[in-house]
């Protein structure tokens, strides 16, 4: 079943943000069972909602060398501090060509 994820990068700036995704996207990667990802500023930080096949995939990429290779694109060494602030089952979803069942 598809996995949504809202996070929340505290003190992460525009310019970190787009860092790190261009780093994790370089040469045209695309992660393996991402369906959607947004992200924007909020006070204090990013927040990025993600959309997954699975919870599986999501946990995957998240602990995934080339993830923590882009994360270290923002200071050389660690992972930026992540807070989850909801995950939930996703049954379906419309990406701009009409609604379809993932569940």
């Amino acid at each position: 079943m598809a996995y949504a994820l809202l996070v929340e990068l505290p003190n992460l700036t525009r310019e970190e943000y787009e860092a790190v995704a261009k780093a994790v996207n370089s040469s045209g990667y695309h992660v393996p069972g991402n369906l959607v990802h947004a992200a924007g500023p909020f006070a204090g930080g990013y927040r990025v909602v993600e959309v997954f096949e699975s919870k599986e995939a999501a946990d995957a990429f998240y602990s995934s060398q080339r993830f923590r290779d882009a994360c270290a694109t923002v200071d050389g060494e660690t992972m930026p501090e992540m807070n989850i602030i909801s995950t939930w089952e996703i049954v379906g979803l419309d990406q701009g060509s009409g609604w379809r069942s993932v569940a």
